[in-house]
């Protein structure tokens, strides 16, 4: 064969690859309907199919809420691998979370305040110099640059601290549905309002337990941290007797039957443990008076997106969207149409999340003092 007919015949071969791979990528797409990705993580194939397949959005949604593998398996007729794939996958890119169970601070004789301050240089250093009780801190924007403080604090030393008594946060488990990304949110969101009911979708308040000892404390504070807590109580009653058995008998019975009252109470709960922020998701807090509420949070759910709730002493909600950063601008027009006088800060950088102030008991029970300055 000659140099020119080798030429020829590579030319060809070549645009005719191109030409299939173009015809291929196209029927791809119009079968498939997949939307463009901007996200950090979104340029991953393995999360780019994730979002564009039901089933697999699917088994996120059981994966979140705390289903054994196996019936999620069954649930979405699919291999067991299969699922622990999308497990996997989630864990990877920091999309499913070690955040699996909420605590009703108030059922446990603590009170939670809310605090917001201007952002400055001073002012963080004096909060992180007096962080005891910080539970929650968040950079923040309304117009301006803030810092949103969430205080959890002992009854008795409640009153050391002014601001807005919240509840615990009350979380929502998104059922996704593909397209990933909805379109039209303004146009459609008031749609799908009118079809959704008021219904409280959240389990009980959690019943107040009179005789609270440190082995609840230290049950709720793990509860926060690691999910297999309910699962490995003999490493749980291990990790408690290291670290307060000087101060309290430690015992797996013991804990077991703990255990058993904080959910039987609903102190203990599930929360959502999906965080999106790698796939181009933002989230917010917005203070707000309506009605019906509840309404509001589950049709923001048909849109994939996720919110939580807490109940105010002011008669307002705070209500906390997580969302495709793309429709920030629509679900700020629907808040100001929801309530005109609504309070939304865009949230950003977290500063400081932790577990419920735990070791206040336990330096309480050895002497030592803490003060909020």
């Amino acid at each position: 064969m000659s140099i020119e007919m080798y030429i020829s015949f590579a030319l060809v071969s070549v645009i005719g690859t191109l030409i299939i791979r173009y015809l291929t990528e196209k029927i791809y797409t119009a079968e498939r309907k997949e939307v463009t990705f901007q996200g950090k993580i979104l340029h991953d194939p393995d999360v780019r199919d994730l979002l564009n397949k039901q089933e697999k959005l699917d088994a996120m949604y059981y994966l979140s809420r705390e289903l054994p593998i196996e019936e999620i398996a069954t649930r979405i007729n699919r291999t067991r691998s299969f699922v622990r794939s999308i497990d996997v996958l989630l864990r990877i890119h920091g999309m499913l979370t070690d955040a699996r169970w909420g605590v009703d601070t108030e059922a446990l004789k603590m009170k939670k305040i809310l605090k917001i301050y201007p952002d400055s240089q001073p002012m963080r250093d004096q909060l992180f110099s007096n962080d005891f009780f910080i539970t929650y801190l968040v950079q923040a924007k309304r117009n301006r640059e803030f810092l949103i403080a969430v205080y959890t604090i002992p009854e008795e030393v409640e009153e050391k601290i002014s601001g807005i008594p919240i509840s615990s946060w009350y979380y929502t488990f998104s059922r996704f549905t593909v397209p990933f990304f909805k379109e039209n949110l303004l146009e459609e969101f008031f749609k799908e309002y009118n079809s959704i009911t008021n219904e409280n979708p959240f389990p009980p308040r959690g019943t107040p337990i009179q005789d609270i000892d440190l082995i609840y404390m230290y049950i709720c504070k793990w509860a926060q941290i690691w999910p297999e807590f309910a699962t490995e109580k003999d490493k749980l009653a291990s990790n408690i007797e290291e670290e307060i058995g000087d101060l309290i008998d430690v015992s797996y019975h013991y804990i077991d039957a703990k255990l058993n009252i904080l959910k039987e109470n609903n102190i203990l709960f599930p929360i959502n443990p999906l965080f999106l922020e790698g796939i181009n998701y933002d989230s917010l807090i917005s203070f707000i008076n309506h009605q019906e509420v509840y309404r509001v949070i589950k049709t923001f759910n048909q849109f994939n997106i996720i919110t939580a709730l807490c109940f105010t002493s002011e008669g307002k909600y705070g209500l906390w969207l997580h969302y495709p950063h793309d429709h920030e601008k629509s679900i700020l027009q629907i808040l100001n149409d929801l309530d005109p006088h609504h309070e939304t800060y865009l949230l950003s950088d977290v500063l400081i999340r932790t577990t419920i102030p735990y070791k206040y008991f336990v330096d309480k029970r050895r002497g030592i003092p803490h003060e909020i300055g």
